[in-house]
Order: structure tokens, then C-alpha cells, then sequence
């Protein structure tokens, strides 16, 4: 009688822990949730109008000229090319998306692209990671 009363604390347990569990997992996926809506909605307020705006403004107050700002771009561009082209592989290649899962090289090496566009006098600072490093890995 005594194993029988114990089986069915165990499962009572049991149960609860489940329902803690789907509870926590509900929570998180609800503040998820809240936290994207209010990135999509200050996003919808940037739009890419303003943000080169504003960026050409930073370029201009860092001290670039407008040639300066003309190669910046160029080379902004072909680094963004090869994030894409590093995210496309982490993607459809399994061997390079768990490299990617215990490095997270392509997660720091969208914050720093996101670092010079905010920074361009930092371009030259940032020549390994721009011209060898970004590269290699594509």
C-alpha cells in the first residue's frame, strides 16, 4: 500500500514539474514576443532613408570627406557581402553552421561591422577583420 501511495506522489511531481516547465516555456515565448514587436516597431521608425542620413552625418562629423565616405561604403558593402554570404553557409552547411553554433564568430562579427558603421574612423583600426579575417571565412 505504502508503493502504491509513493507512485502516485511521483507522478503528481511529475506533473507538476511538466506544467512548471510548459509555464516557464510560455512565459519566455510571451516576452520573446513583446520584446521583437517593440524592436519591429522602432525599427519601422528608422527606415533606410533616415539611417543613411544619419550615418552620413556621422560620417561627415568623424571627419570624412565625401571621397572618404565613398570608399567607407565600398568597403562596408563588400564586408556585408561576406556576412551574408558567412550566414548563407552557417545555413545550408552543417559542418560551418556548428562551428558557427560553438564560436559564434558570425554573431561578433555582425557587431563589429555594426561597430565601424557607428565608428568609421575605426575602419583602419579594424584592417585585419575587414581584409583577412572576414575573408577567410567566406
Amino acid at each position: 500500500m505504502h508503493l502504491h501511495m509513493m507512485g502516485h506522489s511521483l507522478s503528481g511531481l511529475l506533473g507538476l514539474a511538466i506544467s512548471l516547465i510548459v509555464t516557464i516555456f510560455i512565459i519566455k515565448m510571451i516576452v520573446g514576443l513583446i520584446i521583437l514587436g517593440r524592436q519591429k516597431s522602432s525599427e519601422r521608425g528608422n527606415s533606410p532613408e533616415i539611417k543613411m542620413k544619419h550615418n552620413m552625418k556621422n560620417y561627415r562629423e568623424a571627419g570624412l570627406s565625401d571621397s572618404d565616405i565613398k570608399l567607407f561604403r565600398e568597403n562596408m558593402a563588400e564586408a556585408k557581402s561576406h556576412i551574408k554570404a558567412w550566414e548563407t553557409a552557417c545555413r545550408t552547411i552543417t559542418d560551418v553552421s556548428v562551428i558557427e553554433d560553438v564560436t559564434g564568430g558570425l554573431s561578433a562579427s555582425k557587431k563589429t561591422f555594426q561597430f565601424i558603421v557607428k565608428n568609421p574612423q575605426e575602419l583602419t583600426k579594424q584592417s585585419d577583420f575587414l581584409y583577412k579575417w572576414l575573408p577567410n571565412m567566406t
